[in-house]
């Protein structure tokens, strides 16, 4: 019954990714942004500059590695109910994967350890 468990929870993950992939692929036209990135309240690392979108390029989600910048469309997207919906449902198949691979001992070390996340 585990791995049927999985291999469900795996396909609302892909289910989900299609989703968030369909949305940006056929991304409205984002409005303009109602001010510039230097007068936005200061972030660390400071927003990098906006660079405007190529409307032929499809957009990709944000990447973990890029600077945030609030003003880019692909980061508004996020914001798209059925985007926020495709994350919610990723965020939790994987919780429930980690909870069920993971031994309760490890589950709650990681549980106990978790402040530290916050400093590394």
């Amino acid at each position: 019954m585990t791995f049927a468990v999985l291999r469900a929870l795996h396909s609302i993950i892909g289910d989900a990714i299609d989703d968030i992939q369909r949305v940006y692929a056929q991304h409205p036209d984002l409005p303009p942004p109602t001010s510039d990135s230097t007068d936005l309240p200061y972030t660390s690392p400071p927003p990098s500059p906006h660079k405007p979108h190529h409307p032929r390029t499809p957009l990709d989600f944000p990447s973990l590695d890029a600077l945030h910048d609030p003003v880019d469309p692909a980061e508004q997207l996020r914001a798209h109910p059925l985007v926020m919906r495709a994350i919610g449902k990723i965020v939790s198949a994987t919780g429930h994967i980690s909870a069920t691979v993971q031994t309760p001992f490890m589950t709650l070390m990681d549980a106990s350890l978790g402040v530290s996340l916050s400093v590394a």
